[in-house]
């Protein structure tokens, strides 16, 4: 009776992780507030939104989000910092969206008509 007690734990166990990562939930063990207040953290960086960690398989784990920064040319130099910070909670594989921290911009049809027809002009007259 002991060593089926035994195997029904270990097989309760088994399943409920198997089913946690089939689930797609977030691992239970990585604190994901801290994982967001350290990218929140770094130079740059204006905030962070999406930010979301599932399991894939037993070792390896998954992460997006979107990060708003102040400048879009920055943005090679910060992934590279924010891949360093992902490593250190063991997460290899991860999705990260650049944003500009200027929202609400809106084109409009008449805008670039008259943007492109200009660009043409300009391209024509040096052209001649």
């Amino acid at each position: 009776m002991v060593i089926a007690a035994l195997i029904l734990v270990s097989s309760v166990r088994l399943l409920r992780e198997a089913l946690h990562a089939l689930m797609e939930g977030t691992p239970l063990h990585l604190p994901i507030e801290e994982i967001g207040r350290a990218f929140a953290a770094y130079p740059h960086v204006k905030a962070i939104h999406d930010l979301h960690v599932w399991t894939i398989s037993s070792d390896m784990l998954s992460l997006s989000a979107h990060v708003v920064i102040e400048d879009m040319v920055q943005w090679g130099e910060l992934l590279a910092d924010l891949g360093g910070l992902l490593q250190r909670y063991g997460i290899n594989h991860f999705t990260l969206q650049p944003e500009p921290s200027i929202r609400n911009v809106y084109w409009r049809k008449r805008d670039t008509a008259t943007r492109a027809a200009t660009e043409l002009g300009t391209n024509l007259g040096q052209r001649e």
